[in-house]
């Protein structure tokens, strides 16, 4: 099971909070840019061709009331994303861009990967400083990777003692589910993911 320690970032009014955030470097946008910059990368999920703050000079982490990530095929060959800190201000929601990212690529694999990494920014945004369980590891294979690891697998069953056996089944039925949830686009972080418990 993994903890996913998500952003306190809220205005606090306290000085002790003020002080808190401004130890966590939670209090300015570069601060949160590169703790969200450092989360993405430990996942394995940062953006191979750019992930960038579009503000560049520091300031105080404004107030919004949540944060929306918008993900689109832009440039011919590359799908990118904006993250966007949304308030209301009057009787209107007003979103201001507070960081965007692109990857290379035009597949729906493409768009899919572009659109976990808008949910892991989206999650630990609005998650308000809650600590959150995740009992689920994600892989995604392609389809060589999954002829490989099948085969990898079955032969391992067959070198094995009565005993082992059962663990090597369930390896197996991990495998199919993997493979069916490629099948249906269901793509997450790369196929370096460890996969705990086979």
């Amino acid at each position: 099971m993994k903890t996913i320690h998500t952003f306190d970032i809220e205005l606090w009014t306290e000085p002790e909070e003020k002080e808190r955030a401004r130890r966590l470097g939670l209090d300015t946008t570069h601060g949160v840019f590169h703790a969200l910059k450092a989360h993405l990368e430990k996942a394995g999920l940062l953006p191979e061709y750019f992930f960038e703050l579009w503000e560049k000079t520091p300031a105080p982490m404004p107030y919004f009331d949540y944060a929306r990530c918008n993900v689109d095929f832009s440039e011919p060959e590359d799908v990118y994303m904006s993250l966007e800190l949304v308030s209301l201000v009057g009787n209107e929601w007003e979103g201001r861009t507070f960081a965007i990212a692109g990857i290379h690529g035009s597949s729906a694999d493409d768009y899919l990967r572009m659109c976990r990494i808008a949910a892991e920014c989206s999650l630990m945004f609005n998650g308000r400083g809650q600590k959150m369980e995740r009992e689920v590891s994600e892989i995604t294979l392609s389809d060589e990777e999954n002829r490989v690891l099948r085969d990898a697998l079955e032969i391992l069953f067959d070198r094995q003692e009565p005993n082992d056996k059962e663990r090597l089944k369930t390896a197996l039925r991990l495998q199919d589910r993997l493979a069916r949830l490629t099948e249906e686009g269901m793509v997450s972080q790369p196929v370096t993911a460890v996969m705990e418990g086979v």
